[in-house]
Parts: C-alpha cells; structure tokens; sequence
C-alpha cells in the first residue's frame, strides 16, 4: 500500500506535471518535414531539388537560404536524414539547456510550471523559426561565456555562427559581423582572453573553409547576392500590418528600454552589462524588422515569443540585482502585450501529435502525403510525354509541379519571381532564360501574391526571354490552375529598344503615356527622402502607388516597388481583369503574339507622400520589339 500510496504521489507531484509539459514541448518540435505545395513549401522543395542536381549556391541557385537550409525545412528527399536529426537534437539540446538555467535561476518550481506554460503558448525555443532560434542561442552561448569564461559556451557560438551562414544568408552575415565585434569588443575591454580570441578566429575561419570546400557553394557571390537581398528585401515585400499589433509591438520595446532607464548608471558603467543590453537590443530590432516588414501570421509571432524569451535570457545574465528583480515583475505584463495580437498557437497539441507520427511512420506518410498532393498538382499525361526528360523551370514560383511530376529541374538563378526583386537578381534571371543553360520547358502559372502588386510584373525579364527564346506549346487547365507549356526556341529572337521618351515626373500628378502597339516599358528611378530613408531602415519603405488609367471608368492601383520598376516593367498592357487579378486569356494571347495583344493603358499617375519621397523623378519609356 506504501508502494502504491508513494507512486500515485509521484505521478501526480508538481515536479511530474512540470517535466509532463517539457516533454511536450519537447515533442512538438519538428523532426521531419513532408513537401507541400504552395509558395514557401516550393522554395524548400527547390532546396533538396537543388542538392539533386548539383547547383551552386550563390551563383545557380540564389536565394535567401543557402545550402544547408534544408535544416530549417525538414525535408530529406536527397540530403542526409542523419544531419537533419542530429542538428533538430542540436537545437533541442540548445533549448533544454536554457530551460534548465532559468529553472535554476527562479528555484520555484510553481513559477517554473508556469514558464513551461508560457512556452508552450509562445512556442519560440521549440518552433520551426530555426534562423531566429540560432540567433537566441548565439546569445545565450555569448552571454554564458561572458559570464564563466568557458571554451565550451565559446565553441556553441562559433558552431552556431558558422552553421547559420549556410543555412540563411540574412541571418548568418549579421551573427559572423556580431561575432567579431563581440570578440573583439571582449578582448580590447579585458572580457576576455587574447588566446581565446586568437581561437575563435582562427575557429571559425577554419570552420567556414571547411564548409566551403564540403557544399556546393560559391562563397563570394552567396554573400554578394545575399547584401543585395537584405537590402532590397524592405523595398518589395512589405505591406501594412493592423494597427494594434504595431502598437503591441511598440509597447514591448518600450517595456524593455524601460528595463536599462529605470536603471541606467550601473548598466553604463559596466562594460559587462552594455554589452548585454547592447546585444538585446539589437536582437530586438533585427526580430522587429524581420516581423515587421511583411507582417504575416508567420512572421508576427517570432517577435512577441522571442521577446519573452529575451527579457528571461537579460534576467539570467544581468549583475544588477534591481535589473533582474524589474525583468521578473515586468513578466507578467510582457505576457499580457504578447496575447494582445492573438498568436497563440491553438493547434498546439494537434502539432505534437502529428509531429511525432510524422517521426515513427515517416516513409508511410510521405507516401500517403505524395499520392494526396500529387491529386492536385499531377500534370495532364500529354504535357509530361511533351516534356519527357527535358529540364524544367516554373513561372513564377509553384516548384512542387516539378517534385510531384518527377520533372528534372533546371531553374533560374532566382527560382521564384517574387524572389527576383534586385535589380542584379532580375537580370540574372533573364540572361539565363538566353543561355545554353536555360531550361528545355517552363511551366508557367498564375502569380499567387496578392499585396496591390501587379501580378505581371515580378520577374518582369524572365517573362521578356519567354517572348525571345520559348514559344506556347500547350495550354491546360487543371483543378484550381490554369497552366501554360513552353519550349526553347533553336535561336532566341532580338529584341530592339528604342528609346520614346526621357522625362521628369512628379508625384501626384497624371500624365498621358507614349502609346505604341509594340510593347512599352517604363524605367523609373525614384528616391526616399531622409525621412523617408529613416522610416525605411527602422519600419517599412514608404509606399508609393501607381494608378494605370485604362479609360474613364476603369483603372488599377499598384505598388510602384522600387527596385521592380527600376529595372523597367511592361506598361501599356496591363493584362488585368476586375480588382486588379490576372487575367489569363490576356496573359496567353500575349504570349501567342505579344504585338497583336492590345494595349489598354493610356495614362498614368505616381502617388505617395512627398515628405516621404522625392517631388520629382525621372522616367524613361522604351519601345520593345522583336
């Protein structure tokens, strides 16, 4: 009866329920992935599709993730199965051990019950934001060398910088730049060992050569094309999230400068507190321009659950007693701005259940997952006998075409039009389309981003090879897509521009355009005035619409997206039905014969704010033929 009396006693202790909602923290992460279809599970199907066929990243294949970002996706198909567990271990590990310092910290286990509640709603340390997860624990490893002056918490962080370079450019170039500054930083202030500088140096340039020679990457041109995307990435994806979630947003950064103002000498006149503030601070603006700039239901929630996880990382590592005793009272009010946006994740326990199916009976499910996506992608057998074993690219993004129809593939160097939003990138991407390497077949579909962008303009160039280099062999419909088949030409075709008008715009002010019934394209080259470069850099790029004038009842309103129209975009026909869609038959007759597919717009009119951006611009219209 003892026996009995003693086991039901320990089953049903506090200490039992808190380690019960471990293990389903634990159990919630992700091990294995299966491919979808869509625009995000395309581009990490075009990941494993890209180590299958050998392309290098940075030069065949660019894109913000590199070529470990198979590790973030989950996907196996043609990766080793092995890295991907071992490196989810990797971050589990990373998570248990943060878990287990806090714990250690609080020594309450009634407030440590409630932490693992917390992370269980805000499902930061355990979710699939891997870049932002590898972010954290850079920090945590940082801070717990800063704190013990450990080899080992100084080896965590090389491991993470270097492995995050691989996996997202974005991220892995600001953790090598925090890396060095950090070093340096410690070692000029006496923080830290001259030899373990010497070390983590010499670590992490051994570790990055290494990798390099191991993946198919050119180094040189991944970081080159990955600057360009982080800088032109403000200027092309963003749009306006709700109000309240800003002000959310706001409050929680208020709520952490309230932590180093409520206290501020002891923080200045420690270089060992700066540096903490100054890396927390800083992770907070990367998370909130990531989270901010296109504020969507993925990338919203990193924000808020992070933070929570920040402010617990500042009360673990801080030496100012009042700091940490104003990091745990402030919790409470950190999690209720937190709930404000509603980000919690109600399907939480389905997650986990699913996540470990997926786990044990992973060759049954992915077989079950292809047939059931295969239903709604499968190809008609008359287009897939058109292209046999020739190389295949899609138009603008649905690469799982190519995965669930066994296609080979052979993509542009943006693999998806949305994606090509730097000037270099779009003109990458057309060179390729008139290469010896360009692609057998293209299969081109609808433009799935909505946004007020012009759903003809993304990768505006490639669309310009179409008409030179491939002609329309096929059209069909398919359940929810209509399709278009085309096949490389034996000679590309010239294309002749000649140059129609060079003139000065000005915001806000409509003005006819040169018409022509071959087809006109319009280079604009506008600019953000201070104002508008600091909300730019600090929030999102002001927006600026242009309004295309069909006649007098009829015009479409679309975002100007700066780099977009720099480049140069097809005026004159807007190849748009009602709200601004796509239509498809003008989109075919098109591309059948561009020269007879009418032209409709006939005046146009830049509007936006001129404090935000300059007056005036200047504008050129082309005249294309072929």
């Amino acid at each position: 009866m003892t026996v009995l009396t003693n086991l039901k006693q320990k089953l049903f202790s506090f200490d039992t329920l808190c380690w019960g909602l471990f293990l389903l923290l634990v159990h919630a992460f992700r091990f294995l992935s299966l491919p979808e279809n869509g625009i995000d599970p395309s581009w990490r199907i075009a990941i494993n599709l890209a180590h299958q066929q050998n392309l290098q990243f940075g030069e065949d294949f660019i894109f913000t993730y590199g070529p470990l970002g198979y590790l973030e996706s989950g996907l196996p198909d043609h990766v080793s199965v092995i890295t991907l567990i071992l490196f989810r271990l990797f971050l589990i590990g990373n998570a248990i051990w943060f878990i287990l310092q806090v714990q250690r910290k609080l020594n309450d286990q009634f407030r440590f019950f409630l932490l693992l509640a917390v992370f269980v709603f805000f499902n930061f340390l355990f979710s699939n934001q891997v870049d932002f997860q590898l972010y954290f624990f850079f920090l945590f490893h940082l801070f717990s060398y800063l704190k013990e002056r450990k080899l080992v918490s100084l080896f965590f962080v090389l491991v993470i910088t270097v492995l995050s370079f691989y996996i997202k450019v974005s991220t892995g170039i600001i953790l090598n730049v925090l890396l060095l500054a950090s070093l340096f930083y410690l070692a000029i202030t006496r923080l830290m060992k001259w030899p373990h500088l010497l070390i983590g140096i010499s670590a992490v340039a051994v570790l990055h050569l290494l990798l390099s020679l191991i993946l198919p990457i050119n180094t040189g041109s991944y970081i080159k094309n990955g600057l360009d995307l982080i800088n032109y990435y403000n200027d092309v994806m963003f749009f306006g999230p709700p109000p309240y979630v800003v002000l959310s947003a706001l409050a929680v950064i208020g709520l952490m400068l309230f932590l180093f103002l409520a206290n501020p000498l002891p923080v200045l006149k420690s270089k060992q507190e700066l540096f903490l503030f100054g890396h927390a601070f800083a992770f907070l603006f990367v998370v909130f321009k990531q989270s901010f700039v296109r504020p969507d239901m993925i990338h919203i929630p990193v924000f808020f659950s992070s933070a929570i996880c920040l402010l617990l990382l500042l009360y673990l590592f801080t030496n100012i007693e009042k700091t940490r005793s104003y990091a745990l009272n402030a919790f409470p009010l950190l999690l209720l701005l937190c709930c404000l946006p509603e980000i919690g994740r109600a399907n939480f326990f389905n997650n986990v259940g699913n996540h470990i199916k997926q786990l044990v009976r992973y060759n049954t499910e992915a077989a079950r997952n292809f047939d059931e996506q295969k239903g709604g992608l499968g190809l008609p057998q008359g287009m897939i006998d058109s292209i046999g074993k020739g190389t295949v690219d899609v138009i603008p993004s649905e690469i799982s075409f190519v995965y669930y129809n066994r296609l080979s593939y052979q993509p542009r160097p943006a693999i998806q039009s949305y994606a090509a939003y730097t000037p270099k990138l779009i003109m990458a991407n057309y060179d390729a389309y008139l290469s010896a390497k360009a692609p057998e077949f293209v299969i081109y579909h609808p433009n799935q981003l909505q946004e007020n962008r012009h759903p003809f303009w993304d990768d505006m160039h490639t669309q310009l090879a179409l008409l030179q280099n491939y002609h329309m062999i096929d059209s069909v419909t398919i359940p929810g897509k209509e399709l278009l088949l085309f096949k490389k030409n034996s000679v590309a075709k010239q294309l002749h521009k000649k140059l129609l008008l060079d003139t000065v715009l000005e915001l806000n002010k409509k003005i006819t355009i040169p018409q022509t019934d071959k087809l006109l394209f319009m280079e604009c080259d506008f600019a953000y005035t201070m104002p508008g470069k600091l909300r730019r850099f600090f929030y999102q790029p002001p927006a600026i619409y242009l309004q295309l004038q069909v006649n007098d009842t009829t015009s479409y309103n679309v975002k100007a997206l700066f780099p977009i129209v720099k480049t140069g975009v097809l005026l004159n026909k807007s190849l748009l039905k009602d709200k601004g869609a796509l239509d498809f038959n003008k989109v075919r007759t098109f591309f059948s014969n561009s020269d007879s597919s009418f032209s409709d717009v006939k005046a146009i009119e830049f509007n936006g704010n001129s404090k935000m951006v300059k007056h005036s611009f200047r504008v050129k219209f082309w005249e294309y033929s072929l």
